[in-house]
Protein backbone atom coordinates (compact mmCIF):
# COMPACT_ATOMS: atom_id res chain seq x y z
CA UNK A 1 0.00 0.00 0.00
CA UNK A 2 1.15 3.48 -0.81
CA UNK A 3 2.02 6.22 2.32
CA UNK A 4 -0.35 8.80 1.87
CA UNK A 5 1.06 11.48 2.62
CA UNK A 6 -0.32 15.48 2.18
CA UNK A 7 -3.63 17.12 1.31
CA UNK A 8 -6.00 16.21 -1.43
CA UNK A 9 -7.12 19.42 -3.86
CA UNK A 10 -10.42 18.91 -2.67
CA UNK A 11 -9.71 19.00 1.50
CA UNK A 12 -7.43 22.02 0.60
CA UNK A 13 -10.50 23.64 -0.85
CA UNK A 14 -12.72 22.88 1.32
CA UNK A 15 -10.39 23.86 4.16
CA UNK A 16 -10.03 27.60 2.22
CA UNK A 17 -14.11 27.80 2.30
CA UNK A 18 -14.06 27.05 5.64
CA UNK A 19 -11.47 29.77 6.63
CA UNK A 20 -13.31 32.07 5.01
CA UNK A 21 -15.85 31.90 6.41
CA UNK A 22 -14.95 31.81 9.63
CA UNK A 23 -12.94 34.95 8.88
CA UNK A 24 -15.96 36.28 7.56
CA UNK A 25 -18.08 35.54 10.33
CA UNK A 26 -15.34 36.82 13.32
CA UNK A 27 -15.11 40.05 10.97
CA UNK A 28 -19.02 40.65 11.04
CA UNK A 29 -19.41 40.34 14.88
CA UNK A 30 -16.22 42.48 15.27
CA UNK A 31 -17.91 45.48 13.55
CA UNK A 32 -21.64 44.85 15.06
CA UNK A 33 -19.29 45.26 18.62
CA UNK A 34 -17.34 48.17 17.71
CA UNK A 35 -20.38 50.43 16.52
CA UNK A 36 -22.23 49.18 19.52
CA UNK A 37 -19.10 50.39 21.73
CA UNK A 38 -19.15 54.09 20.01
CA UNK A 39 -22.95 54.25 20.79
CA UNK A 40 -22.39 53.72 24.59
CA UNK A 41 -19.76 56.01 24.57
CA UNK A 42 -22.15 58.78 23.13
CA UNK A 43 -24.92 57.77 25.38
CA UNK A 44 -22.58 57.63 28.20
CA UNK A 45 -21.55 61.50 27.66
CA UNK A 46 -25.05 62.50 27.47
CA UNK A 47 -25.73 61.12 30.68
CA UNK A 48 -22.59 62.96 32.27
CA UNK A 49 -24.01 66.05 30.91
CA UNK A 50 -27.41 65.32 32.40
CA UNK A 51 -26.15 64.11 35.62
CA UNK A 52 -24.14 67.13 36.01
CA UNK A 53 -27.72 69.64 35.32
CA UNK A 54 -29.91 67.33 37.49
CA UNK A 55 -26.64 67.92 40.94
CA UNK A 56 -26.59 71.81 39.49
CA UNK A 57 -30.45 71.89 39.97
CA UNK A 58 -30.50 69.92 43.37
CA UNK A 59 -28.16 72.06 44.85
CA UNK A 60 -30.05 75.65 43.68
CA UNK A 61 -33.60 73.87 44.53
CA UNK A 62 -32.13 72.25 48.28
CA UNK A 63 -30.53 76.19 49.05
CA UNK A 64 -32.13 77.31 52.16
CA UNK A 65 -34.60 80.26 50.88
CA UNK A 66 -34.24 80.36 47.31
CA UNK A 67 -37.37 79.83 44.87
CA UNK A 68 -37.64 80.13 41.33
CA UNK A 69 -38.15 84.00 40.53
CA UNK A 70 -38.73 83.62 36.57
CA UNK A 71 -38.13 80.93 33.49
CA UNK A 72 -38.05 81.86 30.18
CA UNK A 73 -40.86 81.72 27.51
CA UNK A 74 -38.67 79.42 25.53
CA UNK A 75 -37.66 77.42 28.78
CA UNK A 76 -34.02 77.12 28.48
CA UNK A 77 -33.05 79.70 31.11
CA UNK A 78 -34.33 79.78 34.98
CA UNK A 79 -33.84 82.38 37.02
CA UNK A 80 -33.80 81.56 40.80
CA UNK A 81 -34.28 84.30 44.01
CA UNK A 82 -30.41 83.50 44.20
CA UNK A 83 -29.48 85.55 40.98
CA UNK A 84 -28.45 82.56 39.49
CA UNK A 85 -29.19 81.63 35.86
CA UNK A 86 -29.79 77.95 35.34
CA UNK A 87 -29.20 77.22 31.58
CA UNK A 88 -31.11 73.80 30.05
CA UNK A 89 -29.35 72.82 26.74
CA UNK A 90 -31.53 71.44 24.76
Amino acid sequence: MKSQKGITLVSLAIYLVAVTIIVGVVASITAFFYSNAEEINEATSAMGQYNIFNLTMLKEVKQAGNSIVSITSDQTRILFKSRKYLYIPR
